[in-house]
């Protein structure tokens, strides 16, 4: 999947988050979501802030169940 978004290997992680986030409101592909979600686990197992990744996870409000496991596993 190619997002519409241009990005570049410069680009700081949060750019890449925000677009991936724009692209799930635009479609509302749910891979995308998931997608998300992968990186977000990424990342907090290289050491990034929970609360900064809980920030943007919160742009797919409302949260479904699975949400809800997901912001659990990552706290």
């Amino acid at each position: 999947m190619k997002l519409p978004y241009l990005l570049n290997i410069k680009n700081p992680i949060e750019d890449f988050l925000q677009a991936l986030i724009c692209t799930y409101k635009e479609t509302g592909i749910s891979e995308i979501k998931k997608l998300f979600s992968e990186q977000c686990d990424l990342l907090i197992q290289a050491g990034c802030d929970f609360y900064d990744l809980l920030s943007l996870y919160m742009n797919f409000a409302p949260f479904t169940e699975d949400d809800q496991r997901i912001i659990l596993a990552w706290s």
